[in-house]
């Protein structure tokens, strides 16, 4: 059997490969001038809400309106979090091929430092409190 680790040695080695930096290596498709909000912050607020029970563009920006103070202790968000519609355009233009490789590459980094051992998550509402 595998030796347990502890939470602060799995968020230890987390660290150096984290979603964020993954996500940082897919090309931004968007024209220079109209990028108002980064790939990153857009796609890692995507990720959260869509974990958190998100069923769409709508529902992310929600999210990120809702739980914008957490969301800035580690995204940029120099302009705020992103439309609704601003969301649905990145993910039109975005490569699926890019995004699902390097989703695939951060999961089998995650796999790797936690052994495989499942962590269990389930979508928070209102209702949870």
């Amino acid at each position: 059997m595998p030796e347990r680790k502890s939470v602060s040695q799995l968020e230890d080695e987390l660290n150096t490969a984290s979603v964020m930096e993954y996500l940082a290596t897919i090309p931004d498709p968007r024209k220079e001038r109209t990028r108002l909000h980064s790939l990153k912050d857009t796609l890692v607020l995507s990720l959260c809400a869509i974990i958190c029970g998100a069923d769409g563009f709508v529902a992310i920006e929600e999210f990120g309106l809702l739980k914008q103070a957490w969301l800035k202790t580690f995204l940029d968000l120099p302009n705020g979090i992103p439309s609704h519609d601003t969301i649905g355009r990145v993910f039109a233009v975005l490569n699926p091929k890019a995004l699902e490789a390097v989703f695939r590459a951060w999961m089998n980094a995650v796999a790797d430092v936690t052994g495989g051992e499942v962590v269990a998550m389930y979508p928070f509402t209102g209702r949870d409190r």
